[in-house]
């Protein structure tokens, strides 16, 4: 089990999920989370709390990222519970076709 990393890993994991998606930090943004904000995480120059983690998860989900949950930001773990609701988190979801 990996130990917690300090917040240049959670700023290097945040900005290569932003990246993997093709989203600036201002499109990031949310209410409560500015894009000066992203920033400054992704520099490591800030420390985000667990509740912007878990915001900015499910930002990086609604854009089509694949499932990952503010524990995965904080240790980089994929195969982690939900940090909101404890349930287990799939690896990877299948995306539905309509035919």
């Amino acid at each position: 089990m990996a130990t917690h990393t300090h917040s240049n890993g959670v700023g290097a994991r945040l900005r290569a999920s932003r990246e993997a998606v093709g989203l600036t930090q201002r499109d990031l943004a949310c209410e409560g989370v500015s894009n000066a904000y992203i920033s400054r995480v992704e520099a490591g120059l800030r420390t985000a709390s667990v509740d912007v983690l878990v915001t900015l998860a499910a930002q990086l989900r609604a854009a089509g990222a694949e499932p990952m949950s503010a524990l995965y930001l904080l240790t980089g773990e994929h195969d982690s519970p939900c940090l909101v609701c404890g349930r287990q988190e799939p690896q990877r979801r299948r995306k539905r076709v309509n035919h």
